[in-house]
């Protein structure tokens, strides 16, 4: 999956310089700048494609993208005939998806966009490119850190330019499993369904930062050790078990320079203005005006992918724990609905019963016992081994 890149974070109107002593408002922040901002890869086979669309926005109004809803965004053959419709996902506004496109290496396509404001966009042609396999993605832990690579070649010499991407799996459990839920309508505590467990998840997130890499300066065409993701020593992602999904994509040239600019923009973070709107000349443009600033360069690749696996235990001494108390809730409807029933802070669970003297439950708080809370869900994914 295409992760969206920060791109109106990093270019015009939202790079905050934390160092700076004074408030400082350049020129272009007053001029209110509503530049559309494309980002995305055509992805030709079965792998899914996904475009998202945004909109710049001032310093002064915070950092979250304005998502763009409601485009038409379609795929062109050479000759204008549009091939491909891209669906809005609903669980995602601005971003438009299509799983899979049959693109031909050496063919131009072209990207055109229709929004809701009855703007028109169109891409410069874009060449679709074939993708060399990845040779290996591996792992080390020099010391506490786990750092994860890809290695790559091309044996014709017709890469050179190269993108990645990552999705990232892992499994981890709450520290207390609960055997009874609270009934609030019903003003009760029943015993849970094993089928309803929830302290087993699965969290998935994708990669942010910008991978690129480039061969031209060397003889042969081949990628050793690139970093794609360091895990930090003690990082929840390594708890228990974690995988990396690594995507290799192709790029031309001139996305390959795009690229660069920007990741030196998101590097830079010193600088207030390291690139002007002039050098980031993308392939994006307004089909009647073009003197409008578009943000975004869309390239077209097959997209080689590889999985690996790691276990907690591989990496030991690995440092993570998540520390949780229990506390005792006695069995009376006062306590019980006090401490179970949502609304109370901090609310608890329900782990197990105890009959005794006094006779009630030990119950911890969601974050130590219901695994979602930490974001993921309780569905064993299918590549899961």
């Amino acid at each position: 999956m295409t992760k969206r890149i920060p791109i109106l974070i990093l270019l015009f109107c939202t790079i905050s310089v934390l160092q700076c002593r004074e408030k400082y408002d350049p020129p272009i922040i007053d001029s209110n700048p509503d530049f559309l901002v494309v980002d995305g890869i055509l992805v030709g086979g079965s792998d899914s494609t996904k475009i998202f669309l945004s909109r710049t926005r001032k310093l002064s109004e915070g950092d979250t993208s304005i998502v763009e809803k409601g485009a038409s965004v379609v795929v062109q053959d050479a000759n204008g005939n549009t091939i491909y419709l891209l669906q809005e996902l609903s669980s995602s506004p601005g971003t438009y998806g299509i799983a899979g496109m049959d693109l031909i290496a050496g063919n131009s396509y072209k990207l055109r966009i229709a929004t809701l404001n009855g703007k028109s966009y169109i891409s410069d042609p874009i060449i679709f490119k074939n993708t060399p396999v990845i040779d290996s993605v591996n792992w080390i832990k020099p010391e506490k850190d786990v750092t994860i690579y890809v290695n790559a070649k091309d044996q014709q010499n017709n890469t050179r330019y190269y993108r990645w991407q990552y999705e990232e799996t892992w499994e981890y459990y709450s520290p207390y499993q609960s055997g009874y839920i609270y009934d609030q309508a019903n003003d009760d505590v029943l015993p849970r369904n094993p089928d309803d467990s929830i302290n087993h998840c699965w969290r998935t997130q994708y990669s942010r930062d910008l991978l690129i890499a480039s061969t031209e300066k060397f003889s042969d065409d081949i990628v050793i050790n690139q970093v794609v993701r360091t895990i930090p020593y003690g990082a929840f992602e390594l708890g228990n078990k974690y995988s990396i999904l690594v995507k290799q994509y192709t790029l031309n040239k001139e996305g390959f320079d795009y690229l660069q600019i920007l990741k030196r923009v998101s590097e830079q973070s010193n600088s207030l203005f390291s690139a002007q709107p002039s050098q980031l000349a993308g392939n994006i443009h307004n089909s009647v005006d073009p003197n409008e600033t578009v943000i975004g360069y869309i390239t077209a690749s097959q997209v080689s992918s590889k999985r690996i696996f790691i276990e907690r235990s591989e990496v030991e001494p690995w440092g993570y724990s998540l520390a949780c108390a229990t506390r005792f809730v006695p069995d009376n409807p006062d306590s019980i609905r006090f401490y179970f029933q949502e609304g109370h802070y901090p609310q608890y669970i329900p782990l197990t019963y105890i009959n005794g003297i006094t006779s009630g439950y030990f119950a911890a708080e969601p974050a130590c016992t219901d695994c979602r809370i930490l974001g993921g869900v309780t569905r064993k994914p299918d590549f899961w081994q």
